[in-house]
């Protein structure tokens, strides 16, 4: 059971913000394989660097099987990512229609940019 978010914005951590700002987006303009790597951009990078070292490290050292193994990881790591994304947008629309979008924009604080208010 997962606890209730809270009903006023400052309560909401920069986690949850980021989330439901990326749930808000994506209600309008459907998230694409592409926008969802463009949103773990700076993740990806971060494990190509990291990565690319070790297994530079590695092949410095002659040390191959270790090099065709950090690559394996790496490489699963990706393809678990690729699974992940393809997962969700295939549930996308499942998802956008049980989100309500007044209490979404009351828990970001203001209302969607360019949306029309009655």
């Amino acid at each position: 059971m997962t606890p209730d978010l809270p009903d006023h914005p400052t309560d909401l951590t920069p986690l949850q913000r980021k989330a439901l700002g990326n749930l808000r987006a994506f209600l309008d303009v459907p998230p694409t394989l592409g926008a969802l790597y463009r949103k773990s951009l700076p993740a990806l990078a971060i494990m190509v660097v990291f990565g690319g070292a070790l297994i530079g490290l590695c092949v410095v050292r002659e040390q191959w099987l270790m090099a065709c193994f950090t690559a394996g990881i790496f490489f699963g790591a990706a393809v678990r990512d690729l699974g992940t994304f393809r997962r969700t947008l295939r549930i996308w629309p499942a998802t956008a229609a049980v989100i309500d979008r007044d209490r979404l924009d009351r828990l970001l604080g203001e209302p969607e940019p360019g949306r029309d208010r009655p």
